[in-house]
């Protein structure tokens, strides 16, 4: 007897003969590093309105802080195909993605992040902190600090393994906004924040203690922003005044803070991914008629000007 690897029509009528009253794809999975995290749920947001609008269910997978896409393998047999949204940043995680597609044998597609052969939307990270850094200069700002969500060298620098590359891109955008200026770039005036509100605030209590710290400060993200600004208030210094910040997200309380930043669009991504897997099902033929499912989809960012940038005082450029 020979065996064959089970083709993704094979895999459609296997499951039509155990479930025989269900019509057209069943539920659609959705694995997200961490539900709690604003941005995942703007982009849950998203995809869910496009998914549930064309009558689909959707199947939530919380891999946690330590878990890899192979906690969420056992996905495979319960869901028709797969929206991952911004995958840890690890070695093996193309790996996964592509054992994911293997087994799922329906679509996968990725937010905010590229695996080559996979369909994916994610928003342009560089083009967003070469606008953020670019207001800064043209404001008049040179020595302008940065505080990333990850180390330089840390894996997301490098391509051939990285998934997300968000961090990796923005600090990419922040170095070639700078060079362009004919500014050079001093790496003691770089920090690392992990994407969270408290190594936001630590960032820029490192930045404030070097010798000559900076008048301005690129944070390329929100939550690290917010943080940033509480350790500008805890040392005593005016915003913008004594230091300008922007920040990378367009978080909903970016606005309450009067945070300029560069906001991206979170629920759009999701809801170009959520159509973008629909055409791939067939399910509504019409859907993202416009996507090459070939293409990785780069989704442009705008710039929300605030209170929190200005001039630098006489003198401190």
């Amino acid at each position: 007897m020979n065996a064959y690897p089970p083709s993704r029509d094979d895999s459609r009528r296997a499951r039509r003969r155990f479930e025989p009253d269900r019509r057209g794809p069943g539920p659609q999975g959705v694995i997200v590093p961490d539900v709690a995290n604003w941005v995942f749920l703007e982009v849950l947001r998203g995809a869910e309105a496009v998914l549930r609008g064309a009558g689909l269910d959707l199947l939530l997978y919380n891999l946690g802080d330590d878990s890899g896409l192979f906690d969420a393998l056992s996905l495979c047999e319960r869901v028709d195909a797969a929206l991952v949204l911004c995958p840890p940043l690890t070695p093996v995680t193309p790996t996964e993605i592509e054992i994911l597609g293997f087994l799922l044998k329906e679509p996968v597609v990725l937010v905010g992040a590229s695996v080559p052969g996979f369909p994916s939307v994610r928003v342009d990270d560089v083009g967003g902190a070469r606008t953020a850094v670019q207001h800064l200069i043209n404001l008049g700002h040179r020595r302008i600090g940065l505080i990333s969500g990850e180390a330089a060298g840390d894996g997301s620098d490098n391509r051939e393994t990285a998934l997300s590359t968000a961090s990796a891109d923005r600090r990419r955008g922040y170095r070639e906004a700078l060079a362009a200026a004919g500014i050079e770039c001093d790496p003691g005036l770089e920090a690392v924040g992990g994407f969270t509100w408290l190594g936001g605030e630590r960032a820029m209590a490192e930045l404030l203690s070097v010798e000559s710290p900076p008048t301005a400060v690129f944070v390329a993200d929100d939550e690290m922003a917010m943080g940033a600004l509480r350790a500008l208030r805890r040392a005593r210094l005016r915003v913008p005044e004594d230091m300008s910040v922007i920040g990378f997200g367009g978080h909903d309380k970016a606005e309450v803070f009067e945070l300029t930043t560069v906001v991206q669009p979170l629920a759009r991504q999701g809801k170009i991914a959520a159509e973008l897997l629909l055409s791939l099902l067939d399910a509504v033929p019409d859907a993202s008629q416009n996507l090459d499912a070939s293409e990785v989809v780069v989704l442009p960012v705008s710039i929300e000007i605030r209170d929190t940038t200005c001039r630098p005082a006489s003198g401190t450029t």
